[in-house]
């Protein structure tokens, strides 16, 4: 459906056809796709509880509930639907790739591979499959494997803006550089709006010491989410780095606002307050950040306690 769809507009169409044929079970699934849309879950499980108890062959509705439930967290639920579907339709490509998705989610990656390669086994076009596959193959870092996947689901949907931003982050690990550089260029051409994909580009160039470039990315990471406490943190090192600790300070201060569990920016603030002499502020900062669990403050604390 068209992101100018009318949502509100189709449910009160539904609820009219529902009512004058309330035995019809394509439209309460119909409506429960609608609600999904909405992101009321809730609700669509309700009109899809609905399309199965008058239609139990209807694997699509069992699938389409699966989501829901593993879009509220409810996994096993999901699985359950996921492989009633299957059940029914084993030859049903979607929810084996969904299913695969929610074994991720759970760890299970061993069953999750099984199920993306039987999706992508019953359709050599599905992208997603793909694209999922090489997520899991990149948790157990292998990749080359994920590198492949990647490049399938590119092949197959040039416009796969996440699929260029995982196999960045792969070629990455591999210590690729300019390969992951070209990825995240290329998904945030196709996908601005992706903060991540700024804040892991800036992370590379900071890498290769291009600070004026990283600093440019981090900013944007932040232009489009505000609340991303890793990117402050991130052009907050790039500051202190290039001897600018006062804004060094001000950035780590920020990913603290937005995140105060952030050990490694208070640990940071920390030396960057010994820097400018400050060393009251450094050691009330590096006394969160032990207490917080970070290893280098709690030694430098048992240090001075010896």
């Amino acid at each position: 459906m068209s992101d100018n769809y009318n949502y509100a507009d189709a449910i009160k169409v539904l609820n009219k056809v529902v009512e004058l044929n309330p035995q019809d079970a394509e439209s309460y699934s119909n409506r429960g796709a609608v609600y999904g849309e909405l992101g009321n879950y809730q609700q669509a499980i309700k009109d899809y509880d609905k399309a199965i108890e008058l239609n139990p062959q209807d694997a699509e509705a069992y699938s389409d509930r699966g989501f829901a439930y593993a879009k509220l967290g409810y996994y096993q639920q999901a699985i359950k639907d996921y492989s009633k579907a299957i059940e029914l339709n084993p030859q049903y490509a979607k929810a084996y790739s969904n299913r695969g998705a929610v074994y991720g989610e759970l760890g299970n990656h061993q069953q999750a591979i099984k199920d993306f390669s039987k999706a992508i086994e019953l359709n050599p076009q599905f992208a997603k499959a793909y694209f999922n596959r090489g997520i899991i193959y990149a948790k157990f870092g292998n990749y080359q494997q994920a590198i492949k996947d990647y490049d399938k689901a590119i092949e197959l949907n040039p416009q796969f803006a996440k699929a260029y931003y995982s196999r960045g982050n792969a070629y990455g690990e591999t210590g690729n550089h300019q390969r992951a550089i070209e990825d995240y260029s290329k998904s945030i051409e196709l996908n601005p709006q992706y903060a991540m994909v700024h804040n892991n580009r800036g992370a590379v160039y900071a890498k290769l010491g291009n600070h004026q470039q990283a600093i440019k990315d981090f900013s944007k990471a932040i232009e489009v989410d505000s609340q991303d406490a890793d990117a402050y943190y991130n052009r907050g090192n790039v500051y202190d780095e290039t001897g600018n600790h006062q804004r060094a300070i001000e950035d780590y201060s920020k990913a603290i606002e937005v995140d105060p569990q952030f050990a490694d920016a208070y640990y940071n603030r920390g030396t960057a307050y010994a820097k400018i002499g400050d060393n009251q502020a450094a050691y009330a900062d590096i006394t969160i950040a032990a207490r917080l669990g970070h290893e280098s403050a709690q030694n430098i604390l048992k240090t001075q306690l010896h």
